[in-house]
């Protein structure tokens, strides 16, 4: 990896070449900040508060897995951190960092989020389901374990709850319209495919499997999954890994589940880690899948739509990408654009990668070549779209690491690079000047002021990655024209566009809420905020007993 020391440079070429006829209105702007990720952004989420989680558990490394050291916090062998991107911190300094204690199991395990599956739940937290049980090795495979956990943003903290019926290694998690949350995909605890659909409810903490028919042989590795306005679910064509599916799609409200296949994808044997999203609008309820490649081949540039407006939804074709990429990531713009970064030509061949970013705009149906990153982002990595509406990028590592310690390991991108899109150099930006911060359950929100608050001017949303894809749209998940505000047992619920929980006080007795968190982020093409800003009180996960927590 390239020294930090490097980071003050800022991109604009295209092509790989800077062009004075460019300006940044035209193409954004790249940032490589002068601080690393602290452990290897496999997984990363936005959480209400602005800030972002990244989890890695052992990160793809089987020395890091097998180590007595893996997860032990005092020696900086993090399983996640949480990093505030509105710090800029000292050279040398990580006071935008901070260190959730260690999750276990009961029989005392590093609980491993590598290769598990995320979202959020109604109430802010992140449910985290399913990660590495078994690191595969001479002799055996992947397996997956059943532990579930949540990542509590009030405390900052990982909490236990009741594990699912089976053990998932690369599942698919999605949001449900009435609160639940819908698990599926991924290797058991043998390694064999779970074929099976369970459903989360937060407020009771159990799982309950969905009845499907006979004929169902369950869903790829890493599905891509789409909650749809009447309430089915819709596997769009990608995969992890594991051979091609047919799109389809899933009707929830019968029992047994309803299968009906989604026709008309091309290349359908080539969306291997593609990327997909569902388009600005949501209530327009289109679904884009793009890129992939055949198991060993080239990468595609195919992209195709598929309409769920219609009585007879079928993928289109679409304008094509400028070229062919495999592990690229797809980030869903305030503009209602969708911004694709990263990907290589062919698996994880690094002369092949693709540094230049593409936007589409769905309005003219179009793409345009953007900015070039500074950092080759393949296989295990991310972009999460910040509350200032700029973009970051993270980890990488197309081979298996071999250390224990973080930012030591050749095979593991540690650097973070920032994308300043070109609508943050044109003009001034969109501020909601008017909006409730909090809804008293029960309540009901048409879907339209979900568009109003988490929409295209000014967002704040909550946001999930872990491998590229995007199932949301412009914040909203619901299975109706209208949602219900869904909370769990006594608790209000942390509705998109509001404000935060409360933070817990440090050790010095500051609430850290006090530092004004939802005032603008950073500028366009800044690392952070400007110099003089406070670093923000944190509560010391040392204190805690390691992983020791609470079920």
């Amino acid at each position: 990896m390239a020294d930090a020391a490097d980071s003050a440079n800022v991109r604009m070429g295209v092509g790989g070449a800077a062009s004075a006829a460019l300006s940044p209105a035209d193409v954004g702007t790249w940032q490589v900040l002068p601080f690393h990720s602290e452990v290897l952004a496999v997984h990363a989420a936005l959480l209400p508060s602005g800030d972002v989680l990244f989890a890695a558990g052992s990160g793809n490394s089987l020395t890091r897995f097998r180590s007595q050291d893996f997860g032990d916090v005092a020696k900086k062998i993090w399983v996640s951190v949480v990093w505030d991107p509105t710090i800029s911190p000292p050279p040398g300094h990580d006071t935008n960092f901070f260190h959730p204690a260690t999750p276990h199991d009961g029989a005392g395990k590093v609980l491993d989020f590598f290769c598990g599956g995320e979202t959020f739940l109604p109430d802010g937290g992140l449910l985290s389901a399913g990660g590495t049980l078994v690191f595969a090795h001479p002799g055996a495979g992947f397996a997956g374990r059943p532990d579930t956990v949540v990542f509590d943003p009030a405390t900052e903290q990982w909490v236990r709850r009741r594990p699912m019926q089976h053990g998932r290694w690369y599942p698919s998690l999605i949001n449900l319209g009435d609160g639940r949350v819908l698990a599926t995909a991924g290797l058991s605890e043998t390694g064999r495919r779970n074929t099976s659909i369970e459903t989360f409810f937060p407020g009771s903490d159990s799982w309950q499997v969905i009845s499907t028919p006979p004929s169902f042989g369950g869903l790829p590795l890493y599905a891509h999954l789409y909650l749809l306005a009447d309430g089915s679910v819709c596997y769009a064509g990608g995969d992890m890994d594991d051979g091609p599916a047919d799109p389809l799609r899933l009707d929830l409200t019968r029992d047994p589940v309803v299968v009906t296949p989604l026709p008309g994808l091309s290349q359908v044997n080539a969306r291997d880690q593609c990327a997909s999203v569902l388009l600005p609008p949501a209530q327009a309820q289109r679904v884009m899948i793009m890129g992939g490649a055949p198991a060993g081949g080239d990468a595609v540039s195919n992209v195709d739509i598929a309409d769920f407006s219609q009585p007879h939804p079928a993928y289109q074709p679409a304008a094509a990408l400028a070229k062919g990429r495999k592990h690229l990531n797809a980030t869903l713009l305030p503009d209602r654009t969708v911004l694709v970064t990263g990907g290589s030509g062919r698996n994880e061949a690094a002369p092949l990668a693709t540094n230049e970013a593409e936007v589409y705009d769905p309005g003219t149906d179009s793409w345009r070549t953007l900015a070039t990153a500074s950092v080759t982002r393949m296989y295990h990595s991310v972009a999460l779209l910040l509350p200032d509406g700029r973009v970051v990028t993270a980890s990488g590592n197309p081979k298996q690491g071999t250390h224990v310690e973080w930012d030591h390991d050749p095979n593991e991108e540690m650097r973070l690079e920032i994308y300043s899109p070109p609508y943050l150099f044109k003009g001034p930006r969109p501020v909601i000047n008017a909006v409730r911060t909090e809804w008293n359950p029960p309540v009901i929100l048409p879907w339209r002021a979900f568009h109003r608050v988490a929409g295209r001017d000014g967002r704040r949303v909550c946001g999930a990655a872990a491998y590229p894809w995007s199932y949301g749209g412009l914040g909203v998940t619901a299975g109706s024209p209208h949602r219900q505000a869904a909370a769990t047992a006594g608790r209000r619920p942390h509705l998109r566009g509001g404000n935060p929980p409360a933070r817990p006080a440090s050790r010095r007795g500051q609430p850290a809420a006090a530092r004004g968190k939802l005032a603008p982020g950073p500028g366009p093409g800044g690392a952070a905020a400007g110099p003089g800003r406070a670093a923000r009180p944190r509560p010391d996960s040392r204190s805690a007993a390691a992983g020791q927590l609470t079920p």
